[in-house]
């Protein structure tokens, strides 16, 4: 009796975690609420592609830039299931002067503001869809516009074959904010949209 007491003990965590596991990439075909809990895992490296270090820099003053570092986490929970994510740590220089340096901020304030998944209906797994926030008091907008409630971060992982200097690698940076000047809204980012990133 002792001996089955003690078996049921281990087993109990066991059946807590267990979980089917998805390749991130079939999330939307798998992705159902009331399912049994499922870990979509980036068990193919789709992620790779974008983790670690890009930088843009402005063309016509190289003391304003954008340093980011893509980071992976793993096994992330979100109501029934797990995800494997990344999210973005980043550095904002702005004519020399640091705007943002997200090195300063805690762990947990980093990953909840730029963070995300790869893109549902993105058939060549290059399009990471993210949420987007900076540091500053942001207005959340409930308004939808180019499938994206806003405000979020399309990134596009980019090779490209350049006739001249032949193969360019590259991240699309679209920040998805809606404004409506006519009721007084302006555009409330501080880090540049509509960039490209080079890695580093």
């Amino acid at each position: 009796m002792k001996n089955l007491i003690i078996l049921l003990l281990l087993l109990i965590p066991v059946s807590l975690y267990a979980q089917t596991i998805i390749p991130i990439e079939q999330l939307s075909s798998q992705l159902k609420r009331e399912d049994t809990p499922k870990y979509f895992k980036d068990v193919n490296g789709i992620y790779d592609k974008f983790l670690g270090d890009w930088k843009y820099e402005d063309p016509s003053n190289s003391s304003t830039y954008l340093e980011i570092s893509i980071i992976k986490l793993e096994r992330q929970p979100s109501l029934n299931h797990f995800y494997d994510e990344i999210y973005i740590e980043f550095e904002y220089v702005e004519n020399g002067n640091t705007v943002y340096d997200s090195s300063t901020y805690s762990d947990e304030r980093v990953k909840s503001m730029i963070s995300g998944l790869i893109k549902i209906s993105n058939p060549f797994n290059t399009v990471c869809l993210m949420s987007y926030n900076e540091p500053t008091n942001i207005p959340w907008s409930y308004k939808a516009y180019k499938d994206c409630l806003s405000p979020s971060l399309t990134i596009e992982h980019v090779n490209e074959i350049d006739m001249n200097n032949g193969q360019r690698t590259y991240l699309k940076w679209d920040i998805c904010y809606v404004v409506d000047p006519a009721q007084g809204e302006v555009w409330p980012f501080k880090i540049p949209n509509n960039i490209e990133l080079e890695r580093i």
